[in-house]
Order: C-alpha cells, then structure tokens, then sequence
C-alpha cells in the first residue's frame, strides 16, 4: 500500500494564491428576523474587475514549478478548479483536503474539455439527505452536504429567498 499525502485546501490556497483579497469580511449576524433583507452584506457587486498583472511572487511559483510562460494561465486555472472540485463538486469527509485524483480532471477542464458534474453533486446531495434523515440525532450528524446548491434551487423554484440587487444578467447561485 503506497503513502498517501495530505494536501490541506488552506495550504493549497496560501501557495497559489499570494496576492491581496479583495473582499471584506462578511459581517456578523446578530439579529435572526428573515423577514427583512439584511441592511449589509459581503456580496460583491457583480463587477468583475480587470485581471491584475501577476507580480513577481506570483510569477515565482511558476518559476519553481518549471511552468513555461504560455502555460501559466492554464496552470493557475487547474489550480483554482482542483480546489473548487473537492469543496464544492466532490466534497467527501474531509472537505478541507485537496485529492490528488481530482488533479487530471481539473486540468482538463482548464484545457476547455466539459464535464457533467450533476451526477456526482446530486448523488452527494442525495447522500447527504440520507445520512441526515437516518441519523439518530440529525442535530449533530456530521455529513458533508453541498447544501449551497439546494439553497439556490429553493430561491430559484420556491421565490423564498432575497436576491441581490445586481440587475445584470449573473449565475443562478450568485442571486442569492
């Protein structure tokens, strides 16, 4: 049986990404009432700004790695969606871990090749729902649900969430 490495998403996150963050921390809750909207929120405003030129820190990982130039973008992309597939696609027990065998997908898909992804995140929610609804305290169950993709499809289907105020034609789970 060979050795199988840890790749914590903190960790991943911190080594790719050295640039500042853009957005401020979301606010703390401190009322409950869901029947006003909430007077601030972290929501970005929808504008996406020009992408900044990479500094030399940045440019640095790619350095280290032997990444030719040309290759750069597709690189840091295979990074981020690496990330993005086993938090939010393939989120398993140990949501805060990168796998490594999500590696060749994200690359092809920063190469252009598309991927149904409904299948394994509607079994993940199936799943989820099944250890919640067979847990014998559903309070504490401890199951890992991508439940931000239920919580759109409630907004979207039932009208029962707010939305943002951002008029332009934006993702379904940006809405909300």
């Amino acid at each position: 049986m060979g050795l199988q490495r840890k790749i914590w998403s903190a960790a991943w996150i911190k080594y790719w990404y050295r640039g500042p963050f853009r957005y401020k921390k979301s606010s703390r809750k401190t009322v409950w009432n869901k029947s006003q909207k909430p007077k601030e929120d972290s929501d970005p405003s929808g504008i996406i700004a020009a992408a900044l030129k990479r500094t030399e820190e940045e440019e640095g990982i790619f350095e280290d790695l032997g990444i030719a130039d040309e290759d750069m973008d597709k690189s840091y992309l295979a990074a981020f969606l690496a990330c993005w597939l086993c938090k939010f696609v393939f989120p398993k027990d140990d949501v805060i871990l990168i796998k490594p065998g999500v590696f060749k997908v994200a690359s092809r898909m920063a190469h252009g090749v598309s991927f149904s992804l409904a299948v394994p995140v509607l079994a993940r929610i199936y799943k989820g729902l099944n250890d919640i609804s067979s847990a014998d305290d559903p309070g504490n169950c401890t199951t890992v649900l991508p439940f931000h993709y239920v919580y759109g499809w409630l907004g979207e289907y039932f009208n029962t969430h707010f939305t943002s105020s951002f008029e332009k034609s934006i993702p379904i789970m940006a809405r909300f």
